[in-house]
């Protein structure tokens, strides 16, 4: 998952990486749905990567601030687990862990959406 590339995320993405990245914008609203929080995807803000991250930041660090048990919850439906989030940590040295976390979210939320492509044959 580490290698997966945040170009389509980091670049204005056209024809069938709009479409991926705008298929992982509406599994992240699901999945964020599921525990109450609304995100947005426009597409309009900057790239998507920050579009996201932006919303998805904010929501991780109140998330373990008020309530672990939800956190943990929503690692494990996304399926982000905690090895990847250690190793990521021990990477990184200029992210906080909400920062690092939030990444993992995007790169996972990404993976399923190709993840689902490539068995479908799209």
């Amino acid at each position: 998952m580490n290698d997966l590339p945040r170009s389509l995320f980091e670049l204005v993405p056209s024809g069938s990486d709009q479409q991926i990245v705008e298929e992982t914008a509406r599994q992240l609203i699901k999945d964020f749905a599921e525990f109450s929080f609304e995100i947005n995807f426009t597409g309009t803000k900057g790239t998507p990567y920050q579009e996201l991250f932006e919303q998805v930041l904010p929501v991780i660090e109140l998330m373990l601030k008020n309530n672990m048990e939800m956190f943990h919850a929503m690692m494990y439906r996304i399926d982000v687990n905690e090895k990847q989030i250690r190793e990521a940590m021990q990477r990184s040295s200029s992210q906080t862990f909400p920062e690092i976390v939030t990444d993992l979210i995007l790169r996972r939320e990404m993976m399923k959406v190709l993840t689902k492509r490539y068995f479908s044959g799209k």
